[in-house]
């Protein structure tokens, strides 16, 4: 198998690492090569998806040796995105917004 195979179902990821465990990585994602992943974020929005930080197990990870980048399976982030934004949608219309006219005292 190629080095062009190994990554073929990985794309190019720039975290953050926040916090680490044994098994997985909590990231605080930068950038991500994938078209897919920049869908879902533009579908739910910006101002709803950021920051983008996620837990991710290490498995998912994989180092490339020849150009010193982390690659992440797409899949697994783009499962984990989605879910992001539908959690954080889902807090947005649960949580009672006062109008900006109305003040406390």
């Amino acid at each position: 198998m190629s080095s062009a195979d190994e990554f073929y179902f990985h794309r190019k990821i720039d975290h953050e690492i926040l916090r680490e465990t044994e098994k997985a990585i909590l990231c605080k994602i930068k950038h991500i090569n994938s078209s897919d992943a920049k869908a879902i974020i533009e579908h739910f929005g910006w101002e709803i998806m950021d920051p983008i930080e996620l837990w991710l197990p290490k498995s998912w990870f994989k180092f490339d040796n020849y150009d010193g980048t982390w690659h992440i399976w797409e899949k697994g982030l783009l499962m984990n995105l989605t879910k992001l934004g539908k959690t954080r949608m889902k807090n947005i219309t649960t949580t009672a917004v006062m109008p900006e006219s109305d003040t406390v005292h």
